[in-house]
């Protein structure tokens, strides 16, 4: 994981570390592209799905890479 926040960077922010080997982070929605293909070509990951959570503030996208 140390390799995968090194190489992202500014790009990505409040990394957290849930349940083991589940890891999550904030990206701008106009960065969002950026960062998935740099996980995938860079880092071998795959996109699993995707999914969304309406709060009382905002909607949050999750995407999944495994």
């Amino acid at each position: 994981m140390e390799k995968i926040k090194e190489s992202l960077g500014e790009r990505v922010s409040d990394w957290e570390a849930r349940h083991g080997r589940r890891f999550y982070c904030a990206v701008e929605p106009r960065r969002a592209i950026e960062v998935a293909r740099e996980l995938m070509a860079r880092h071998g990951l795959r996109f699993i799905t995707g999914s969304g959570v309406d709060t009382r503030s905002c909607v949050e996208l999750l995407y999944h890479f495994s």
